[in-house]
């Protein structure tokens, strides 16, 4: 396969921009107007199933996708996945992660304290976009993580994403820092900018050098090849 030149433009010089942003109150959402017909509800073991089919059917090259055994293990590890059906039909999901999240893109991991979690996969069907579904799943969700004991929730979206920022303002989601990454001369860096009393801390879990492994590891299968 030939090489493709964006690669080794980003292995010499790469920068993106991570808001980390949180709702410091769980228990205060705005008001929502009631859609007809729609469910939001803690999906367990038996809603797996559904689930992958819904993601594999509508997610493919939109959201972060996961596997039926990784479902599994994030619902045995304590992760919460609340899903909203329409008229029986499942129109969106969303997961949390307690305490901890490992960000294989960004090699870190974030950790919150034991009342915290982090937002991760959410994703509504088009044809449901714009008519509150999105706002109610988020509603129900927090409330049923307040029942949970749950008092904050901590999410992390890229800079220019408007869409996702402005949806989650509506929530009163607070930038409370920045994460800067990328490559330079295919050296990777990672500088985190969060606030002492923010609630959130980030490590960083990778190497450097990673880029570099890649690109020898490609140039090696190249040559056997």
């Amino acid at each position: 396969m030939k090489p493709d030149p964006r690669w080794y433009l980003k292995l010499l010089l790469s920068v993106q921009v991570i808001d980390i942003i949180g709702k410091p109150n769980l228990s205060f959402s705005p008001e929502i107007p009631a859609v007809s017909g729609l469910h939001v509800q803690v999906l367990q073991e038996q809603d797996i199933s559904e689930l992958m089919e819904f993601q594999d059917s509508r997610c493919i090259g939109r959201t972060v996708v996961f596997s039926h055994e990784e479902a599994h293990a994030r619902l045995e590890s304590g992760w919460r996945c609340f899903g909203a059906r329409r008229l029986g039909c499942m129109a969106g999901f969303v997961w949390f992660a307690p305490r901890a999240l490992s960000s294989p893109d960004l090699h870190c991991e974030f950790e919150m304290d034991a009342r915290s979690v982090m937002i991760t996969n959410a994703f509504v069907a088009p044809e449901h976009r714009g008519r509150n579904v999105f706002p109610i799943l988020m509603n129900e969700s927090f409330r049923t993580l307040t029942e949970l004991g749950y008092k904050r929730v901590y999410g992390f979206v890229h800079h220019g994403n408007r869409s996702s920022k402005k949806a989650l303002a509506k929530h009163h989601f607070q930038t409370l820092g920045m994460i800067l990454s990328g490559f330079v001369m295919g050296v990777y860096f990672f500088l985190p900018f969060i606030a002492d009393d923010a609630g959130i801390c980030v490590r960083f879990c990778g190497s450097p050098w990673l880029r570099w492994r890649e690109f020898f590891r490609k140039r090696a299968g190249r040559a056997i090849g």
